[in-house]
């Protein structure tokens, strides 16, 4: 008996030589598995000298002081992934990824969807692999005639981590609501929203689990009728659900314009079901501090970490 019993601890010992490797091995992997933060930010007229002019218009090159702050906003969250709105080009990218690298933030992979005829550019700058980018500068209006399109196009890249997560992030800024013709400036927001809904819901009737993410300047607050097609599609699985973001004090808003001594939340991140439901187990989110009247942006940036 005392044999057999010698035997067996010897074959458990064994055994848990060989379970330990695959028990440290899936430590490891939990621990890799880390949120991902994204930050979207509109950095207001980001424009530098080296960079090309597209449009016809006045394109004053945004101040070193400026530029600072919005790298020092961006840097105090310390993305993952940074959502550019109102980017000039590739020199501006180039300029804002040097300062932010400055912060010890390094990255590695950039794009920015330039258009000609308009100056303020969609980008994205990411610490991981951009593997897909199915961007497009001229973008079609869908129930448009005439062959007019979004004015800044749709960005829309995955992105995906060593542990082959994925995520698929779309950006757009719609028209401005500065604009001398008012009536005409709301058609053009309704289509370019008309439009945006077409191509997430082509996305996911494709791939109805992905996790997929769109930011944007919408130039409009979360209440509008204008998010029906995005918020209430006749196809509930195709709903994309607001984050509601905050700052510290518990603040929504996220623009702040001086001369109207107004303020909007214009700034918004909206997810998919399944990306939703992924983040409703504690995933934080916010909006970045500042005050009303910083000099980088009049733009608050809002971020969230995706599980």
């Amino acid at each position: 008996m005392k044999a057999f019993l010698s035997r067996l601890n010897l074959f458990l010992g064994y055994l848990g030589l060989l379970i330990l490797p695959l028990t440290t091995a899936a430590g490891d992997a939990a621990e890799i598995r880390q949120p991902v933060r994204f930050l979207m930010h509109n950095v207001r007229n980001y424009f530098v000298a080296e960079d090309v002019q597209r449009a016809p218009y006045p394109r004053p090159v945004k101040s070193v002081e400026e530029r600072e702050a919005v790298a020092r906003d961006i840097a105090s969250v310390r993305p993952a992934v940074v959502g550019l709105i109102e980017i000039g080009g590739q020199a501006a990218l180039r300029d804002l990824a040097e300062r932010l690298e400055k912060r010890g933030l390094h990255y590695k992979h950039m794009f920015v969807l330039e258009r000609h005829g308009e100056d303020r550019a969609l980008g994205i700058l990411s610490q991981l692999p951009i593997i897909h980018n199915r961007s497009k500068a001229y973008y079609r209006l869908v129930g448009e005639k005439t062959n007019r399109r979004m004015l800044r196009g749709i960005l829309d890249v995955t992105i995906c981590t060593p542990d082959n997560r994925l995520w698929r992030i779309i950006g757009v800024h719609l028209k401005s609501r500065k604009a001398n013709d008012q009536s005409a400036a709301a058609i053009q927001r309704e289509r370019e929203m008309r439009t945006l809904a077409q191509h997430v819901q082509l996305v996911l009737q494709k791939e109805p689990n992905l996790p997929l993410l769109v930011f944007g300047d919408w130039n409009t607050d979360p209440g509008d009728s204008l998010f029906y097609p995005l918020t209430r599609p006749r196809d509930k699985k195709m709903v994309l659900h607001r984050l509601e973001a905050a700052d510290p004090r518990g603040e929504t808003w996220t623009v702040s314009y001086t001369s109207y001594n107004e303020i909007s939340a214009y700034d918004q991140i909206y997810v998919s079901p399944a990306l939703h439901d992924s983040m409703s187990h504690g995933a934080k989110s916010g909006i970045v501090e500042k005050p009303r009247h910083s000099s980088g942006s009049d733009h608050r940036a809002v971020w969230c970490d995706l599980p």
